[in-house]
């Protein structure tokens, strides 16, 4: 038993690193100029290619068994991460960071509206805890009361909310049937050809810097070892549960921004960005947390 909760904080603490990872390099990619498009291409061939030769070395099939199921994630990958990379150009990574947390409080109304046992599930105090959550949130957004940045960036960072919240149930509903390549391939790929459809549409021409390859290395291994991680962590807890890392990855990114961008720290932003996790918190550890085994996915 010990050996297993040394295990679980090790990928808890592994959690939070390759989160922190995964956020710097998108929103360092935006910083060095890269357009949406070329983040999205860069990282699907990179994140592609790392798939493939893991699955060689590992022998696992790159065919997912559910083809029904991953064609739903492909789609809902593509639209949330197209959305997610472009609220970079508008916003801290902290503040991306934070937002993209309330994926959690969307999850369960997702769940509480639309699973079988919806009527349960929306008398439960972790559904009331979300939509104010939500509430609270949008109001601190829209009433200009949060961070001084564009309301653009907002809405991109809604949207997305609201595809991952989506592509959780999705990878929830996939986590014991399909291996972690396929996985992990299906969201690069949906990268990959959604980037090159906007490079298309926009008539764009990509370009590179080879000075830059660390942080799409560094990306890349971040992905990876976030799917990994995560598979394990839906073994071990339901789906908002196993979204606890992630949250309190929103503070070592803050930090991070204050050290290598040389942000000025703000109180009021730090206090801000405490409650608010600490709303997102109180909904994961609700002792009285119904398990969301989405019931509605299951023929899917």
């Amino acid at each position: 038993m010990k050996k297993k909760n040394i295990l679980k904080l090790g990928i808890f603490l592994l959690v939070i690193i390759s989160t922190s990872s995964y956020i710097y390099t998108i929103k360092e990619m935006s910083n060095r100029g890269y357009s949406t498009s070329e983040n999205m291409i860069y990282r699907g061939v990179l994140c592609l290619f790392v798939g493939i030769i893991a699955s060689k070395i590992k022998g696992y099939r790159l065919i997912p068994q559910n083809k029904k199921t991953q064609i739903f994630r492909f789609f809902s990958s593509g639209f949330a991460s197209y959305f997610y990379t472009t609220s970079f150009a508008f916003l801290n990574a902290s503040t991306i960071a934070l937002l993209g947390r309330l994926d959690i409080a969307f999850l369960l109304v997702l769940v509480a509206l639309f699973s079988n046992h919806s009527e349960n599930k929306k008398s439960s105090l972790q559904f009331w805890l979300s939509i104010w959550t939500i509430i609270i949130v949008s109001f601190i957004t829209l009433s200009g009361n949060f961070y001084n940045e564009n309301l653009l960036g907002y809405f991109y960072a809604f949207t997305s909310i609201i595809l991952i919240a989506l592509g959780y149930i999705f990878m929830k509903n996939s986590a014991g049937k399909e291996n972690i390549i396929v996985l992990s391939n299906v969201f690069s790929l949906s990268n990959l050809v959604f980037g090159l459809a906007l490079l298309f549409i926009n008539g764009e021409n990509l370009h590179f810097d080879l000075a830059d390859i660390w942080i799409f290395v560094l990306y890349a291994l971040s992905q990876f070892g976030i799917y990994i991680l995560s598979i394990q962590l839906y073994k071990w807890y339901n789906v908002e549960r196993a979204r606890l890392p992630y949250v309190l990855a929103t503070f070592t990114i803050y930090f991070l921004e204050i050290v290598l961008e040389k942000r000025e720290f703000d109180l009021k932003q730090f206090l801000l960005l405490l409650i608010i996790t600490g709303m997102i918190v109180t909904i994961i550890m609700n002792p009285k947390a119904v398990e969301t085994k989405h019931n509605f996915l299951d023929k899917t």
